[in-house]
């Protein structure tokens, strides 16, 4: 979003200290999910994801209360609520070091989704067709609104 190139290096190993990942990263990964798409996207890239958020979210509502984690989602709105009052301030910040527009920094791909969440054959079959509809909107998108 700078301007500075971030390069992959794929066969990167990190070693880190951290606990193994659980339930307990839901909260975290809903409020920061949102934090960071609030924070970081431009108004018309906001608007523009609109339809397939309304689908987005119901939809990982239910797989998640589905597998028991309402009060963690419900948790996590509550979370970012907090963190609303100081959406002003980094949104400025993002503005003030932006450098290239939204179209040229998002992408679409697979949805990383754990198993333990969507396993099995019908589970697979939905989400590679949500998957080919969120890539058929993002191309429409960044071929008419976010051109």
């Amino acid at each position: 979003m700078a301007g500075y190139d971030i390069r992959e290096v794929p066969d990167a190993l990190v070693y880190h200290r951290s606990r193994p990942r659980g339930t307990w990263l839901f909260y975290y990964q809903i409020r920061n999910r949102w934090h960071f798409i609030l924070k970081n996207y431009e108004w018309r890239t906001l608007i523009a994801i609109i339809p397939p958020l309304l689908v987005h979210e119901p939809l990982q509502f239910l797989v998640l209360a589905a597998k028991g984690h309402v009060m963690t989602y419900l948790k996590a709105v509550l979370g970012l609520l907090a963190m609303l009052p100081a959406l002003p301030r980094d949104r400025a910040l993002a503005r003030r070091i932006r450098r290239r527009p939204d179209r040229e920094l998002l992408v679409t791909g697979q949805l990383i989704v754990r198993d333990d969440l969507a396993s099995g054959a019908l589970a697979r079959h939905g989400k590679r067709l949500y998957e080919r509809a969120l890539s058929w909107y993002w191309r429409l998108l960044t071929r008419t609104i976010l051109a």
